[in-house]
C-alpha cells in the first residue's frame, strides 16, 4: 500500500479499529511487523491523559505494561523523539546502563523480558 492508498483508507475510515487496520498494513507493505504508537494531546509530561495507543500483536503484552506502569512518565526515549524532527535509533541495553534512576533501569530491564530490544 501506498502514502495515496493509505490516506484513502484512512479517510473512509469510521472507527478506531478501521484506522488500525489501515495503519497495519501500511506497515507491514513496508516490512514492519512490530510497532507500537503512543499519542498525547500535548507534550507527554504535561500529565494530559493518553489520546490514543495501538501496538502490533507481539509487541502488545509489552506495550500494556509499559502503560499500566506507567513508564511514559520517566521513559527519556519519549521527549527525545518530542524534539527530534527525525526517527531515533535506540537500543535497550544501551539505555539500561545510562539509566539516570532506578526505576527507569527497571523499565529497560523490564523490556528486554517481553522482547523489547530496540527500534
Amino acid at each position: 500500500m501506498n502514502l495515496v492508498e493509505f490516506e484513502k483508507k484512512l479517510k473512509m475510515a469510521r472507527n478506531i479499529a478501521q484506522v488500525n487496520e489501515a495503519l497495519q498494513l501500511y506497515l507491514a507493505g513496508h516490512g514492519i511487523t512490530t510497532f507500537s504508537f503512543t499519542y498525547h494531546t500535548y507534550h507527554p509530561k504535561s500529565k494530559n491523559p493518553l489520546k490514543y495507543d495501538f501496538a502490533s500483536e507481539n509487541l502488545k503484552a509489552w506495550h500494556d505494561h509499559f502503560i499500566a506502569e506507567k513508564y511514559d512518565e520517566i521513559d527519556t526515549t519519549l521527549d527525545q523523539v518530542y524534539q527530534m524532527t527525525i526517527p531515533i535509533f535506540w537500543k535497550v541495553s544501551e539505555q539500561a546502563e545510562q539509566a539516570k534512576s532506578k526505576r527507569e533501569r527497571e523499565m529497560r530491564l523490564d523490556s528486554m523480558q517481553y522482547g523489547a530490544e530496540q527500534g
